[in-house]
């Protein structure tokens, strides 16, 4: 995690405006994805994953 993170910062710090969209873009990506993952371990993962692709599909 810290080197990926090092790596975003290296690019924050070059080209602030442009990737900044793209981090948030690429965060929110991957928490979404992980997200059934997480709860998979925790509760029933068929029911988490298809609660959150009715909420996409919602938006």
């Amino acid at each position: 995690m810290n080197g990926k993170y090092n790596f975003w910062q290296i690019l924050l710090e070059k080209n602030p405006d442009n990737v900044s969209n793209v981090v948030y873009f690429v965060t929110f990506t991957v928490l979404v994805g992980y997200l059934p993952f997480i709860f998979c371990i925790l509760d029933d993962c068929f029911q988490v994953s298809s609660f959150i692709k009715s909420l996409l599909i919602k938006k």
